[in-house]
């Protein structure tokens, strides 16, 4: 019942591209740009290659159908000024590629990353169920004149973690 595939911290493969243009699934697609600290993110070189990573995806795939966003990375809550040089520099460089939308997931209504991207997305992991229409309401009132995405939600299970039901972590809890 899915239309849209998120791949998340890498580009996939040609072959799961082609699949997608075949059965008519979109793809969000996106670079491994993913809570990135400050001094890695001011070196030249991390910069050079974040920017090289995504001209190579989006030569790759420009020309797929189901591509319909190009994902520049994931915030580590509220951009710092590192954060929103590489996250600008890699929205300057998709458009002047290709036109399809970029997107950032952010964590919090007030993220600057928001401000950069075409698409607004938020990843609202370790939230229940009732606190998550809240939230989503107050990333809608924030980011007022953008697209939303949800592209996380949920609360991650544990790895080792085998303590049952009960305890939501757990991989029983989780299955």
């Amino acid at each position: 019942g899915a239309n849209v595939v998120r791949i998340g911290f890498h580009p996939p493969h040609p072959f799961f591209i082609q699949l997608c243009d075949q059965y008519g699934l979109f793809v969000l697609e996106e670079i491994p740009n993913f809570e990135i600290p400050a001094a890695i993110g001011e070196e030249e070189n991390y910069r050079a290659l974040t920017v090289s990573y995504l001209k190579e995806m989006i030569k790759r795939d420009q020309y797929r159908p189901s591509v319909i966003a190009w994902g520049l990375g994931e915030g580590s809550g509220y951009l710092s000024d590192v954060e929103n040089s590489v996250i600008s520099q890699l929205h300057r460089t998709a458009k002047s590629m290709d036109d399809r939308l970029t997107y950032g997931i952010s964590r919090g209504p007030d993220d600057k990353l928001n401000s950069i991207v075409d698409i607004a997305a938020i990843n609202f992991s370790n939230i229940d169920a009732r606190s998550f229409r809240s939230r989503l309401e107050a990333f809608k009132d924030t980011n007022p004149k953008k697209p939303i995405i949800v592209a996380g939600y949920g609360k991650a299970a544990e790895k080792e973690n085998r303590n049952g039901y009960s305890d939501p972590n757990s991989q029983e809890a989780q299955a």
